[in-house]
């Protein structure tokens, strides 16, 4: 019974690695297939529900540390560090040429520009000045990046050195941690590492990948596969810390805390209910209302009335932005920009809460444990909501590919080592 069992997680983790690949594949390297792209995104959207399934059929438990720190030191030591040393060369190779040969310049793109002098006004103490107009970037755009996005910019700033190391230094260690968490002589890794390689490759490789160059995402990033890492090791209130960091950033899976809620008002958790709550009104507290008053709060709750003209003026200058790009925003065309974004902002908001009670509905039936249903609906959350995205970039979808990385990096870990899960 035993080796059937894992037999059967095995084939679903297999199955879990080669979506992974084929997802990383739809964001990378298929995306020169500029003519195939209405087919690419169908591709990319089955694969991301295909995946939120296939999370279900593993067991995610939890593994104990002291095992995880002997397996991350004691295996394949000297592979794990000539690999990270190898990637560290060749990512601060390609980064310093990349922006020795594209300096920041606000006509390229202005995130980094405006998160920059934001960070600038931050460490001079400039606080009631750093939300205000930047007359020197468009003749006065004004900054509306929330807090958790732009201020850990302020390190390198205070350095004196290009902000857009911090983003090299936060993937370096993405990079590093499914490489010297994985047991490089298991079976499934080497696809594993491929697919990995292959995303880390594009972005620092490619110049047209525009991730590290012109902007912001992989704090963003940072913080989200955090997320994915304290619900994997039930860190709960920690995660409550992280997910108040990921709404402050970027909130892309805002439909999936009140499905969250569900979840633990269906296990009568009404304490950490109380802390995540108490944790969101401090941040929303200390870090908005009481530095930078009450007109941010304004400007980022009419922010999304914005995205309609924003998406007619990139239809109208850009239109490859749509057309070569993932999502489904090219089916929807210039005219049903409207419909695309009541769609996008009706299914991102009910469809994890629902998927949520279906879930609990027949969670003993299907032996479905908490680790599982939280990183299938988190990641349904964001499939739903980079699929009908106003404006699909596509920097932006590399949060969705990153944890799936960890989530199938995880299942392989604890298929490969079932015997020291402890609970």
């Amino acid at each position: 019974m035993y080796i059937c069992r894992m037999k059967y997680l095995k084939k679903f983790s297999f199955l879990l690695i080669f979506l992974f690949l084929i997802e990383t594949l739809c964001v990378t390297f298929l995306l020169e297939f500029k003519t195939h792209m209405y087919l690419i995104s169908v591709i990319y959207f089955l694969s991301g529900l295909l995946i939120t399934y296939l999370i279900l059929k593993n067991t995610f438990e939890a593994t104990s540390y002291k095992y995880e720190l002997k397996n991350i030191y004691g295996k394949n030591i000297q592979y794990k560090i000539l690999i990270s040393a190898i990637v560290l060369i060749v990512m601060y190779r390609f980064s310093k040429e990349f922006f020795l040969y594209n300096p920041l310049n606000y006509k390229e793109s202005d995130m980094l520009p405006i998160i920059k002098v934001m960070c600038e006004r931050f460490i001079s103490f400039k606080i009631k000045d750093v939300y205000q107009p930047i007359n020197e970037i468009w003749g006065g755009t004004k900054p509306i990046y929330l807090p958790a996005l732009w201020m850990p910019f302020s390190i390198p700033t205070l350095l004196h050195i290009d902000i857009r190391w911090l983003s090299v230094s936060l993937f370096f260690l993405i990079f590093a941690y499914p490489i010297w968490r994985l047991n490089l002589n298991k079976e499934g890794s080497t696809l594993m590492i491929a697919s990995i390689f292959i995303l880390f490759w594009y972005l620092f490789s490619v110049e047209d990948a525009n991730l590290i160059i012109y902007t912001e995402e992989t704090v963003v990033i940072t913080f989200y596969l955090l997320l994915a890492v304290t619900i994997i090791h039930r860190q709960k209130y920690l995660m409550a810390i992280v997910i108040t960091l990921c709404l402050f950033s970027r909130y892309a899976f805002i439909g999936w805390v009140p499905a969250l809620m569900i979840y633990s008002l269906y296990k009568k958790d009404w304490k950490y209910i109380l802390i995540q709550g108490l944790v969101i009104l401090g941040f929303f507290y200390f870090f908005l209302i009481l530095p930078f008053g009450t007109q941010l709060i304004y400007d980022i709750i009419h922010l999304p009335g914005r995205y309609i003209d924003f998406t007619s003026r990139v239809w109208r200058d850009t239109p490859t932005v749509f057309t070569e790009g993932l999502g489904f925003a090219k089916f929807f065309g210039p005219n049903h920009i409207l419909l695309q974004h009541k769609i996008l902002i009706g299914a991102s908001l009910l469809v994890p809460s629902f998927y949520m009670v279906g879930l609990i509905a027949v969670k003993k039936k299907y032996q479905l444990n908490k680790t599982a249903i939280l990183l299938s609906s988190l990641k349904l959350s964001l499939v739903i909501f980079y699929t009908f995205i106003d404006v699909p970039y596509t920097y932006l979808f590399y949060t969705s590919s990153f944890i799936t990385m960890i989530i199938v990096m995880h299942a392989e870990y604890v298929n490969n080592n079932k015997s020291y899960s402890v609970y």
